[in-house]
């Protein structure tokens, strides 16, 4: 296995940002997602503090197919965005960030959890 952790140059990243992120069960969740339906691909955590957040902004769009955004930096990172979508705009917050050849484009899919709920 290249690197001894089954990753080779095609292996797509994705990821998770915010702080705290050290327990979040994400990571696990899509990498075995992944494994399932046999995407080369690896989903990781990067704890990133908001005097971080261009920095990591930057390096994910360069090297990320897309990445969510835990608290505290769902409000902040909408500024570093190329695209905020309609519904994340009306709410004011990001907690997804999609990579789209170079560009980053923001949605807010909070709402539809608990929209779910509320249906139920």
């Amino acid at each position: 296995m290249p690197g001894g952790c089954g990753c080779t140059p095609s292996t797509r990243l994705y990821g998770l940002i915010g702080s705290p992120v050290s327990k979040s069960l994400s990571p696990a969740i899509h990498c075995a997602v992944f494994r399932e339906a046999g995407v080369d691909a690896v989903y990781l955590a990067w704890e990133t503090r908001r005097g971080e957040l261009e920095e990591t902004v930057e390096a994910l769009r360069r090297l990320a197919g897309g990445f969510n955004v835990t608290i505290p930096l769902k409000e902040d990172v909408t500024r570093l965005l190329d695209e905020v979508d309609g519904e994340a705009a009306v709410i004011g917050a990001v907690n997804t960030v999609a990579v789209e050849e170079g560009r980053l484009r923001g949605y807010n899919t909070d709402h539809l959890g608990v929209r779910r709920c509320i249906e139920a």
